[in-house]
């Protein structure tokens, strides 16, 4: 079956190998699950993806999305080779559509679909900075993730497709697709942002006993609701001791587009915007 494929295969038609592929797919999936039996279907749907010519994108406007904020996905299907291929639903998120519609050769299906991004929703960072450090070392609770040059995208997109007669699962990744002047189309992950960051400038201060220093806090609302931000910051004990002190961002409150600087010292308790005051 396979060599037959090899032997009949063209470079100018290669939508005539679908129909054997597909019954490659179908003879694998009936032996005895294992790992090659999942790795093979991975590779031979793998090959009808490229030898029908289907395009399948999930995209969005923005390279950004705020926790808590709603989300617009442009979802774009062509077959563009004009195999036998038939959309049975579109899935994201936990929401799946009714859409089922026979795909005509070198036609764009295209619809927007807006999501709740869950103020519970992970924000996008490497999978080893997920956890608190260990002294020397990282914490990954999925050992599986080692290894993995980026984290799991922020959101997927799976096309239930019939391929010439056989339902198949295709997965791609919700991504920022913009157009560069030179470079043309571009993608780039989709990340999941806070409502609001902050960072200390300078980014590390060592104080002594008795010593005040000064320190600037710049905060950046990315809701875009207008409002100016305000931020707490608290005294802690650190992990040397109770002699050991020191400041963490306690809460932000934050709804203004620009950046705001506030100033803070290891003696205050708080700091506001362009002030400080003291603890002891």
């Amino acid at each position: 079956m396979v060599d037959q494929l090899v032997q009949d295969f063209s470079l100018l038609h290669p939508e005539k190998s679908v129909p054997g592929l597909v019954g490659v797919y179908k003879a694998i999936g009936q032996l005895k699950d294992g790992y090659w039996k999942t790795q093979k279907l991975k590779e031979v749907q793998q090959l009808i993806e490229a030898c029908s010519g289907l395009w399948l994108e999930a995209v969005v406007r923005g390279p950004y999305a705020v926790q808590g904020d709603s989300l617009s996905v442009g979802i774009v299907v062509n077959n563009r080779l004009g195999s036998p291929i038939a959309v049975r639903g579109v899935s994201v998120d936990g929401f799946d559509t009714a859409w089922r519609q026979q795909l005509e050769g070198d036609r764009n299906y295209s619809f927007l679909h807006n999501i709740y991004v869950s103020p519970r929703h992970p924000v996008t960072q490497p999978y080893w900075l997920a956890e608190p450090m260990s002294p020397g070392s990282f914490n990954v609770k999925d050992q599986q993730l080692i290894g993995n040059p980026l984290s799991a995208p922020a959101y997927e997109v799976k096309f239930r497709l019939d391929v010439g007669g056989e339902e198949m699962v295709f997965t791609r990744p919700v991504l920022y697709k913009y157009t560069d002047a030179v470079k043309g189309e571009l993608y780039q992950p989709l990340t999941i942002l806070p409502p609001a960051t902050a960072s200390f400038d300078p980014g590390l201060v060592l104080f002594t006993d008795k010593e005040h220093k000064s320190f600037w806090v710049e905060a950046t609302d990315h809701t875009g609701r207008g409002k100016l931000p305000a931020m707490q910051l608290t005294p802690h004990a650190g992990r040397g001791g109770k002699g050991e002190r020191g400041l963490y961002c306690r809460r932000i409150f934050v709804a203004g587009a620009a950046p705001q600087r506030y100033r803070g010292d290891r003696d205050g308790e708080s700091a506001g915007r362009q002030g400080h005051r003291h603890w002891r």
